[in-house]
């Protein structure tokens, strides 16, 4: 039984160890598509897929993030290492097989029968077996922790440099501030028509009249505060609004002479170093506004509005020259 034992036992931990490495390699082999997919929808949908925005408040993940959690490919068992294990089963089956022959080849000063050096020599086989099965095992399991620590390393080194690539660029230098003091006369023939816009607001005959006899505007910047006041030939049409710098909002009465006011706050344009003058007001005729003030020349006044009411929005541009 011990005999039969120890000749097998070499072929089993061999035939263990060739399946243990077959199992490896197939945890680290994709598996299969179960259906073939055209060339072209294939494409298509990898293309769908990264045009897809990420949903709000979730950013999108690198490509390379997968590899942080891909198994590490088991490492190769070797072509040597296994024909050792096959020529260690071989020698062992031989020397149980000719224990007898070996008998002779026994120490001189071992007193042992030719039974119990039978014995002997079956163990050691079996020791010697378990062994290197141990071994190899010890060495692959070495090999597959190194494997998997260098394929993580890999892995956050690649996500790392996909988040520097991704990372938002730097902010662009804003333009200086422009100087916006003064009064400014209005051109006519260079200014967009305001009949848009007073359709927008539905405006009757007498407010609309007043809007197309405005002759420009006075701004004063200073102080941490910026007044905007427009001149016109009607006494009674008067518009004087002044804000913070800071971005305080404040409220005035509404411009075209409805009832109730309008809310409204100024920051700087920093691509223009301009004025950004932000209104909103509810009903009748709810909507909000932007009038962006900057220079287009030295002595020339550009103020550019986007007037949405209604769910329609309406651009104009007013050019204004600085009076001498």
């Amino acid at each position: 039984m011990l005999r039969g034992l120890a000749l097998v036992a070499p072929a089993l931990v061999l035939a263990g160890l060739g399946l243990l490495s077959r199992k490896a390699h197939k945890e680290t082999v994709p598996p299969k598509p179960r259906r073939r997919v055209g060339r072209r929808a294939a494409a298509e949908t990898a293309a769908a897929a990264a045009a897809a925005p990420a949903p709000s408040g979730a950013a999108r993940a690198p490509a390379t993030a997968t590899l942080a959690i891909t198994p590490a490919p088991a490492p190769s068992s070797g072509v040597a290492t296994y024909l050792l294990l096959l020529l260690h089963s071989l020698l062992a089956a031989t020397a149980i097989t000719h224990a007898d022959a070996l008998y002779s080849l026994r120490p001189a000063g071992l007193d042992i029968s030719n039974a119990d050096w039978r014995r002997l020599v079956i163990v050691a086989v079996l020791a010697s077996t378990a062994a290197g099965a141990l071994a190899w095992l010890a060495a692959r399991r070495h090999a597959y922790s190194a494997a998997a620590a260098a394929a993580n390393a890999a892995a956050k080194a690649a996500a790392a440099g996909a988040g520097a690539g991704s990372a938002a660029p730097a902010p662009v230098a804003s333009a200086p501030p422009q100087h916006l003091s003064g009064v400014w006369l209005k051109d006519k023939e260079a200014s967009d028509s305001m009949d848009k816009a007073c359709d927008a607001m539905q405006l009757g005959g007498i407010v609309r009249t007043a809007i197309k006899l405005i002759k420009g505007v006075q701004i004063e910047d200073r102080d941490g505060r910026w007044r905007m006041s427009v001149l016109s030939s009607i006494l009674w049409f008067k518009v004087t609004e002044t804000y913070s710098l800071d971005g305080t909002r404040a409220q005035f009465k509404r411009r075209d002479l409805r009832r109730g006011r309008h809310t409204g706050w100024v920051e700087r344009c920093a691509a223009t170093g301009g004025m950004l003058l932000r209104v909103e007001w509810d009903d009748p005729h709810g909507g909000h506004g932007i009038d962006h003030f900057h220079l287009a020349a030295p002595d020339v006044l550009h103020v550019d509005t986007t007037l949405a009411t209604g769910g329609h929005a309406v651009h104009y541009r007013q050019v204004y020259r600085r009076k001498q």
